[in-house]
């Protein structure tokens, strides 16, 4: 009988483990779902800025947001879309998936420029790379806390906002 009860609460406790991942998983597919139905609606790079920084910033609490889209031809000055190749290693910028990296101060500072905060030592990010046709960028989210975005971490919604940024990007630079 002891042998069964530890085997119940074992049970137990992997299902209460499943409830809490599918209870959070929830909670950030609704997060992807609001951001994404506003990101329908965008018309100009403005909005666009605001969306990213509104949604990430306050709904997802990163620390740093910025949207690197390689066209040269704009003259726009946007706080968190920056019309410039990414400055990040050029072995990151090959992949076409998402990827959740440790990087040291100097190498944060270097990616969200002035928007960074530096004494914060390793930090954390995410890039998301998007395109459309001939458009090309990088989303990259920053956290302060260098465990926050890790190597372990599932990538699904961040390809799904890949898509969808994608396709943003490529009607706003018709």
């Amino acid at each position: 009988i002891k042998t069964l009860r530890d085997i119940n609460k074992k049970i137990d406790e992997q299902v209460s483990e499943m409830i809490t991942v599918a209870k959070l998983n929830e909670e950030i597919f609704s997060k992807i779902r609001t951001l994404c139905t506003s990101m329908i609606e965008i018309e100009t790079w403005q909005q666009l800025n605001e969306t990213l920084a509104t949604h990430f910033l306050t709904s997802f609490k990163a620390d740093y947001i910025l949207c690197n889209i390689e066209e040269s031809s704009s003259t726009q000055s946007l706080d968190h879309i920056k019309f410039e190749e990414i400055r990040i290693g050029e072995s990151f910028k090959t992949g076409a998936e998402p990827l959740c990296l440790q990087l040291r101060e100097e190498e944060m500072h270097d990616l969200f420029g002035s928007i960074h905060k530096k004494g914060q030592g390793t930090e954390s990010v995410l890039i998301i790379p998007f395109g459309s046709r001939n458009r090309r960028g990088f989303l990259s989210v920053g956290s302060r806390d260098p465990l926050r975005f890790n190597n372990n971490m599932e990538t699904m919604f961040a390809t799904f906002i890949s898509n969808i940024l994608g396709r943003v990007v490529h009607k706003l630079c018709k």
